[in-house]
Formats: C-alpha cells, sequence, structure tokens
C-alpha cells in the first residue's frame, strides 16, 4: 500500500531551489531508493519529474524496477516503467 510521508512536497521545493533529483543519502543510495523502499509512489514520482535516474543499481545489483517487483508494488513498478526504467537488477 502506498504510503504519504508529507514528503513529497519538500522534494519538489528542494529540487527547484536547486537541490539535484539524484543525490544520495548518507549510506550513498538515491533518495529514490529511500522513496521505493517506503512505498512513497508520490516522492518517487515528484523526484522522476525532477529528472531522477530510474536506472541505477546499488551495490547489490538491485534497481528501482527490482525493488517494486520484491516489493509487489504493481503500481510504483507500472510507474517506473512508464517513465523508462528498463533493467530489472538482480534476481533474488
Amino acid at each position: 500500500m502506498p504510503v504519504d510521508h508529507g514528503w513529497t512536497e519538500c522534494v519538489k521545493l528542494m529540487v527547484d531551489a536547486g537541490a539535484d533529483a539524484n543525490a544520495t543519502e548518507r549510506y550513498g543510495y538515491p533518495v529514490i531508493r529511500s522513496a521505493l523502499l517506503l512505498r512513497d509512489t508520490k516522492t518517487v514520482q515528484a523526484l522522476i519529474e525532477k529528472r531522477g535516474n530510474t536506472n541505477w543499481k546499488d551495490v547489490a545489483g538491485y534497481t528501482p524496477l527490482g525493488i517494486a517487483t520484491i516489493l509487489h508494488n504493481w503500481k510504483m513498478l507500472s510507474l517506473l516503467k512508464r517513465t523508462g526504467a528498463t533493467d530489472l537488477g538482480r534476481r533474488p
């Protein structure tokens, strides 16, 4: 089930003010990964609209499509595919 953490507007404001939509968090993962894991579809959509990369791989070989598949998040999977994500990455 998608979750709204209230981050979407904050993300939009930060990116509009010059923050990088592909910025990484303290462990080196793109912030879009955190939104994916939290099932925050609105924030993922906002990052994609601001040119967030949907084809990155983490150190274990997981990609946004792979994470959405593992989480059985079909809405997110559909969103990612519509916006250019192509790599399923590592299979569990």
